[in-house]
């Protein structure tokens, strides 16, 4: 494992409802969505959650790596 995640932000929807899944080195985090107005919304947003997610992780990991997933999940605002 590294301090550098593999991040990967989905952006998906249907009918009016549209929502970004993060992934972080393959395992989606927390049980949670990130709602968004429109698919576009989420491509634009999808770029900074991203930084969020690996700034978080970078630092949640030097503090120990159990708590990087914990940690990423709460700044997102996911339930567990």
């Amino acid at each position: 494992m590294s301090e550098n995640a593999r991040v990967e932000i989905l952006t998906s929807g249907e009918d009016t409802i549209f929502w970004l899944r993060p992934i972080v080195n393959g395992s989606e985090v927390g049980n949670g969505v990130i709602h968004v107005d429109s698919i576009e919304q989420g491509d634009k947003m999808s770029y900074e959650v991203a930084r969020v997610v690996r700034n978080v992780y970078r630092k949640a990991y030097r503090d120990g790596y159990a708590t990087s997933q914990s940690d990423v999940r709460d700044t997102l605002g996911l339930t567990r």
